[in-house]
């Protein structure tokens, strides 16, 4: 009887499943490290006033629209504007300041340089200067400028005109003069209403104007009669103050 030798069992070597065990020393480094900063941050004084300041500079320098270009950059169609809509409208706010600023010194300017050169007239109510939300506006009353029921300029009033013409005319800005009365009706040979005569002592003052060398394309002349009171017609002081001449610079209409 023949025995047949049974051929010994190969040992299948099985590699062990996992990360690599230089993996195990990086993490314990990791973890040391994240307990040294923590460790450190407990330590640290926080000052919230650099600290605001430092965030402001950050945000400066890396601001939304240099961080839209960007990302525009690496991934286009991302980011859902069309090109140049931020910018257009970032510079188009800063040309509206700009033109503001520019007004806002302009108006000063001239107010400085009319209350200079009219300070006689003001005082002896020749002139009364002010104000207004589109420029300026130097109004006078009608008894220093006009006689009674006319609309020729009277002496008195001629200097006042022609200092106002020297600031003016180195002032951008259209000039509107208007023409007021009070509410008593006024029919003569030269004047069929209030209408006629607000409009003449308007066209007056342009034509004075026009004389001491405006450019007539800056003016405008117009007569409102007495449908623009400054105060209510009753009482004989009220009726002198809304007979008047108005010259009024619109500020920012230059071409």
């Amino acid at each position: 009887m023949e025995y047949t030798r049974a051929e010994p069992q190969q040992e299948v070597e099985t590699k062990r499943k996992g990360a690599p065990r230089w993996m195990w020393t990086f993490a314990d480094l990791m973890s040391l490290l994240f307990a040294l900063f923590v460790l450190l941050l407990t330590f640290a004084e926080f000052d919230p006033q650099r600290f605001s300041s430092t965030a402001d500079s950050v945000r400066a320098t890396f601001d939304a629209d240099q961080g839209r270009r960007i990302v525009r950059s690496i991934a286009p169609g991302i980011l859902p504007f069309n090109d140049g809509d931020t910018i257009q409208e970032t510079t188009l706010d800063d040309e509206e300041l700009r033109k503001a600023e520019e007004l806002k010194q302009r108006k000063e300017d001239t107010l400085h340089d009319l209350r200079r050169s009219l300070g006689g007239e003001i005082d002896r109510n020749v002139v009364q200067l002010e104000e207004t939300e589109q420029g300026i506006l130097l109004r006078f009353p009608s008894a220093s400028a006009f006689p009674s029921g006319g609309s020729d300029l009277k002496g008195e009033i001629l200097p006042a005109i022609a200092e106002t013409v020297e600031v003016l005319a180195r002032t951008p800005g259209h000039i509107e003069v208007s023409g007021h009365t009070d509410d008593v009706p006024i029919s003569t040979a030269q004047y069929r209403s209030n209408w006629d005569l607000s409009t003449a002592r308007a066209v007056s003052v342009v034509h004075e104007m026009l004389e001491l060398g405006l450019e007539q394309g800056r003016l405008s002349a117009t007569g409102f009669a007495e449908s623009r009171p400054l105060n209510a017609n009753d009482t004989p002081g009220n009726r002198a103050n809304n007979r008047r001449v108005e010259i009024e610079l619109i500020l920012g209409t230059e071409e």
